[in-house]
């Protein structure tokens, strides 16, 4: 009579990693008064028609300097887009962020 049994798993177990998405985003200009950021923010959506008003955020970095951003992406190829129609408005000191 067969009185113990013993099954052994032989299948390979997979592991998965949870892969963090990171995001990026594209920092347009700084500035040293908000309104002077609205103003560009508001020709941008205007005159480029890849921009909306969600786009396109304002950044307060201390008193006196805001930044204007685009907002987070997590594909690269959308920041890639993004960064040619700048590119190609006429902005040449482009920075891309990498939020963590």
């Amino acid at each position: 009579p067969v009185t113990r049994v013993k099954i052994n798993d032989i299948s390979k177990s997979e592991k998965r990693e949870k892969v963090e998405v990171k995001k990026y985003s594209i920092n347009i200009a700084e500035f040293y008064s908000r309104e002077s950021a609205k103003l560009l923010k508001f020709k941008l959506i205007k005159e480029l028609t890849v921009f909306d008003s969600n786009s396109l955020i304002i950044v307060k970095k201390n008193n006196n300097s805001f930044l204007l951003n685009t907002r987070a992406h997590k594909a690269i190829n959308l920041l890639k887009n993004d960064y040619i129609v700048l590119k190609n408005y006429g902005f040449e000191e482009l920075e891309i962020l990498l939020h963590e």
